[in-house]
């Protein structure tokens, strides 16, 4: 399972299609980082933040390397249901 998770955030971000990523949410997902001033709560809210930021991602031409071992060995995916600090 978790190997699945890492390849649907990889070819997200590789493919800049948002759509897979949204669907292996959970509805009650909360999304928090340092790029958002506030928690989003809920999946509505995260789809609309995320599609979002892959349209300035795919208007900018940005490039982001993103592969399974990269991913994989990534901090973030690997505190999963932990607090971040």
């Amino acid at each position: 399972m978790q190997l699945e998770n890492y390849k649907i955030f990889a070819v997200a971000y590789a493919t800049f299609n948002v759509e897979p990523l949204i669907e292996a949410l959970a509805d009650d997902c909360i999304f928090e980082s340092q790029m958002v001033l506030q928690p989003l709560e809920g999946k509505p809210d995260i789809k609309k933040y995320l599609r979002g930021n892959f349209a300035t991602f795919r208007k900018s031409k940005t490039y982001i390397a993103c592969s399974l071992a990269r991913v994989g060995s990534c901090p973030v995916l690997t505190a999963v249901g932990k607090p971040s600090l």
